[in-house]
């Protein structure tokens, strides 16, 4: 059976603390950045330190209100995956921070659909351009952005934008 068929997607939404456990964003953001350093080059700090590490950055990010969209899939609510934002008023931009699907549901569109919602968060808010920079290492999250119309603004980087 094929996994669209198995799950559906029932909505991309922002986190809540009312409802969500914070635990639980805190585990996706740590999973995030442990496919980010130990999957890619970067093997030079432990699981430990990053959970430390971005326990308190997920804190961090709750208080300063940068949006987190999760994406649930399925009619229990299971979370796939997440995407942080952040506003740069001064470039009036939106800064895709971090965006991560769990790996189970990778290769069935979530990663697409959060974008999707990033820029049309950035719409809604009038922002000129969405940004986000990528590991040249990770080609699979070069590949999204670019297949999501983003072009490339600094090759030694990966910096990528799409202007609105």
């Amino acid at each position: 059976m094929r996994w669209a068929e198995k799950r559906k997607i029932i909505m991309i939404r922002p986190f809540d603390q009312a409802i969500d456990s914070t635990d639980e964003l805190q585990e996706l953001v740590l999973a995030s950045q442990i496919y980010q350093h130990f999957d890619l080059e970067h093997q030079d700090i432990t699981k430990k330190e990053l959970r430390s590490l971005w326990t308190g950055a997920v804190e961090a990010h709750l208080m300063d209100r940068k949006i987190v969209y999760l994406i649930e899939v399925d009619d229990q609510g299971v979370i796939g995956g997440f995407v942080r934002l952040q506003r740069n008023v001064k470039r009036n931009a939106v800064i895709i921070d971090d965006i991560y699907v769990k790996q189970e549901m990778r290769d069935k569109g979530l990663g697409r659909q959060l974008v999707a919602a990033a820029l049309e968060r950035a719409k809604q808010i009038k922002a000129k351009r969405v940004e986000s920079s990528v590991h040249r290492a990770n080609t699979i999250g070069r590949d999204l952005y670019q297949r999501s119309g983003f072009s490339t603004v600094d090759p030694e980087y990966i910096d990528m934008e799409i202007k609105l």
